[in-house]
């Protein structure tokens, strides 16, 4: 069964996915230690709300949206953390925090100091922040994989049967 398909290209082309991703992953982190120095203000819930995001996994939303003032300029903002709008979580977590903050409640708000629109709720490091980087390192290590078993001579889509419909 020799296949006239260059399979060399999926092991790049996953490299490549995971390259972007760790790079924008490593932006994430960056940017949320950044945000541990940002200036605090105090502002107030405009809305919150708790909304069903996977129905199957049971992953809830909290989405929120905030005003706050900063150099004499009202602005809103809707992200809870970098990484994210919402927080995404288990239905209890997203409840208390619906709760802690309901709509009219005071918030503090961290905004970047040249960039007042720019704000966050929860300033440094938080898991989502490093979703990305996980998630490239997992495909940077399945494009290694990948391409030693290309490189080996294995045909990894022989396994599924794919080669008969790529020779078709």
């Amino acid at each position: 069964m020799n296949s006239s398909f260059p399979f060399y290209i999926i092991p790049a082309i996953l490299a490549a996915i995971a390259v972007l991703m760790i790079g924008f992953g490593i932006s994430n982190v960056l940017k949320a230690r950044e945000t541990v120095s940002w200036p605090t203000v105090q502002g107030a819930v405009v809305e919150s709300a708790v909304q069903l995001r996977r129905a199957k996994n049971k992953y809830y939303e909290w989405r929120v949206c905030y005003s706050y003032t900063a150099n004499d300029n009202s602005f809103t903002g809707t992200r809870a953390c970098i990484g994210t709008g919402g927080v995404v979580a288990a239905q209890s977590v997203v409840e208390d925090l619906a709760r802690k903050y309901p709509e009219g409640a005071p918030i503090s708000v961290s905004y970047h100091w040249t960039n007042p629109k720019e704000s966050v709720l929860f300033p440094g490091v938080r898991r989502v922040a490093l979703r990305w980087l996980v998630f490239g390192f997992f495909l940077l290590a399945f494009s290694a994989l990948s391409a030693m078993l290309v490189f080996c001579g294995a045909n990894p889509l022989a396994t599924i049967g794919a080669v008969q419909v790529l020779e078709r």
